[in-house]
C-alpha cells in the first residue's frame, strides 16, 4: 500500500470561544455545545471535504497549550 499525507485541520482556542459550533456543522460527530467553559473533556476529530480535499478536523478542550504537530493549521 502506498502512503498518503492526511490533511490535518485542529481546532484550537480559549474555552469557550466557540470552537464546536464550527466542529459540528462541518463533521458527523456531534458534540455538546453550551454558554459555560469546559464543556468539551477531550479531543474529538471528525472529517471535512474543502474544495474537493478530505481533512482530519480535530476539536480540542479550552486550553492554553497545544502541541505542535507537523502538517496542522491553527485556528484560533
Amino acid at each position: 500500500m502506498g502512503k498518503f499525507k492526511v490533511n490535518k485541520i485542529l481546532l484550537a482556542g480559549n474555552p469557550n470561544a466557540g470552537k464546536s459550533a464550527i466542529f459540528n456543522p462541518l463533521t458527523e460527530p456531534n458534540v455538546i455545545v453550551s454558554n459555560y467553559p469546559g464543556t468539551t473533556a477531550e479531543w474529538i476529530k471528525g472529517s471535512v471535504r474543502i474544495e474537493g480535499k478530505i481533512y482530519e478536523l480535530t476539536n480540542t478542550p479550552g486550553t492554553g497549550y497545544v502541541p505542535y504537530e507537523s502538517g496542522t493549521l491553527f485556528l484560533m
